[in-house]
């Protein structure tokens, strides 16, 4: 028998499941009409603080998208709340596709649906609402070619409900999440904006704009080392998927350039977006929000925080006040190599970064070279911990694997100890990635002293690659003949300066 909710509500059919519960075909017994429900799925156990965050989120939706009277966003009929029973969401039913599924399309019909798309995050966006969760899968397109915007289930809103995206998280779909969500973990309009041209891109190509399939690390990688997608088919979309997918938030199409276009205008100047509440994660879990992957809903990726410890966190055995002995400030790691090493060398931009923090605590800073057959990257960071002890415990997750700054098992590795480097060091090789552009190595090698950990990351891109070289022998060798520098440096250099920088 089917299942009758509040008395109207028949559920007739599964539509698909996720991570925040079951969608149904439902008809509505009182106005004769198929709608959608959406049945919240709660966390199991005595974790009732889980409940009701759970409950929250799923309300926050239903408000979000309710709040938006627009025809190509998802409507909002209903929420169903009894004690004891699962909430429910009703919604407008489309009949139809997906555009993930629909792909790819001709680029008129990419054109049309690109500007029902902006006119609904143009509305947003004027009302505070960052959907923070564009992507194909999110776009509905009924048997007549309407499109319509759905999933509201993670936007970030302007109000007091904002207090629920402040975990640490960045939270989307790899692919479609843009490049200063990593490296500041900053959410707007413009990271809307990003994932509106990976959309187009997809559905005018047929394929992501950056692919996903290679691992997190690797993807994150292509994505910072300014290497832009090919286009095959958007022909006059082009520019216009270029312009929402500029790397750099401030030169990226705001609405009105990219409809006018769309429109076959002359684009003129961008304007200021906007203003949108801005939530930014703190240094350390925007480097773990890029490099610890969970699934938090059907095709989408959470990059968590959880389970760091930052730098001026105690661990077990450790303290928030530095001990005698161990550094109490930040040693010039990055001077030392641009004065040296890397002089002359091209400094990378802090939207090339993951993380730009840097002060007594925490140092970032990285460099690339371009237009040559191999290219490279480096990327330093370092942090300094509230103990050795706590600093120990660090370096143990890393030669576990199971480190907040990069391995996990969707992107397989080498991982060893280094020996003769500080007073520990590990190393880990990631999986060689090859494309049709060439082919990607990575190495990062951590080292420890006191309280100190320091990371050198050098990844190496060849357009041409050569059988005859050995690209992974040769980004860990120079990983490593960057760590080996930096620690004599720490060996060296801080008895020279005027202000101690060890307590």
């Amino acid at each position: 028998m089917t299942r009758l909710i509040a008395g109207r509500y028949r559920l007739v059919a599964e539509l698909g499941r996720g991570g925040m519960g079951i969608v149904w075909k439902a008809w509505d017994e009182r106005l004769k009409r198929h709608v959608a429900v959406k049945e919240l799925a709660l966390p199991q156990g005595p974790d009732h603080a889980g409940r009701g965050e759970t409950e929250q989120r799923f309300l926050r939706e239903a408000r979000a998208a309710a709040a938006l009277d627009h025809p190509h966003i998802i409507s909002v009929y209903d929420v169903i709340e009894a004690p004891g029973e699962p909430v429910f969401m009703v919604m407008r039913y489309v009949p139809g596709r997906s555009l993930q599924e629909a792909a790819p399309l001709p680029p008129d019909r990419v054109r049309v649906l690109g500007l029902a798309l902006l006119d609904a995050l143009e509305t947003a966006h004027g009302q505070g609402i960052v959907h923070r969760d564009v992507k194909p899968a999110n776009v509905l397109i009924t048997d007549t070619g309407h499109a319509v915007l759905a999933d509201f289930g993670i936007a970030a809103v302007a109000d007091a409900t904002h207090s629920l995206t402040r975990t640490g998280l960045v939270v989307g779909s790899l692919g479609y999440i843009a490049p200063e969500r990593f490296s500041s973990g900053t959410v707007g309009p413009e990271s809307d904006l990003w994932s509106l041209g990976a959309t187009l891109y997809y559905a005018v190509e047929g394929r992501r704009a950056y692919r996903a399939d290679d691992g997190m690390e690797v993807h994150i990688a292509r994505l910072m080392m300014g290497e832009d997608p090919e286009m095959d088919r958007a022909g006059p979309l082009a520019p216009v998927i270029a312009g929402l997918m500029e790397k750099n938030p401030a030169r990226r199409w705001d609405h009105d350039r990219a409809r006018r276009a769309l429109n076959g205008e002359g684009t003129g100047p961008t304007r200021s977006l906007p203003p949108v509440r801005r939530w930014a994660a703190s240094g350390a879990a925007r480097l773990l929000a890029a490099l610890s992957l969970s699934l938090v809903l059907v095709g989408a990726i959470a990059y968590s925080a959880a389970g760091h410890r930052g730098p001026e966190r105690p661990g077990p055995g450790g303290s928030a006040t530095p001990a005698a002995g161990v550094y109490k400030r930040m040693p010039d790691l990055c001077g030392y190599l641009k004065r040296n090493e890397l002089r002359g060398r091209r400094e990378l931009a802090a939207d090339d970064l993951l993380d730009v923090t840097n002060n007594s605590r925490e140092a970032n800073c990285g460099w690339k070279s371009s237009g040559s057959p191999v290219r490279f990257t480096l990327i330093i960071s370092a942090e300094l911990y509230g103990g050795e002890t706590v600093a120990v415990g660090e370096m143990a997750d890393h030669t576990l694997g199971r480190s907040s700054s990069g391995v996990s098992a969707d992107n397989p590795t080498v991982t060893s100890r280094v020996e003769g480097l500080a007073e520990e060091a590990v190393k880990s090789v990631f999986d060689e990635s090859r494309g049709k552009r060439g082919r990607h190595n990575s190495t990062v090698v951590w080292f420890r002293r006191d309280n100190l950990i320091v990371s050198a990351h050098y990844m190496q891109f060849e357009v041409a690659p050569s059988r005859e070289t050995d690209p992974r022998g040769m980004t860990s060798e120079r990983a490593l003949k960057i760590a080996g520098m930096l620690d004599g440096f720490l060996r060296d250099e801080p008895e020279n300066q005027e202000e101690p920088i060890r307590g």
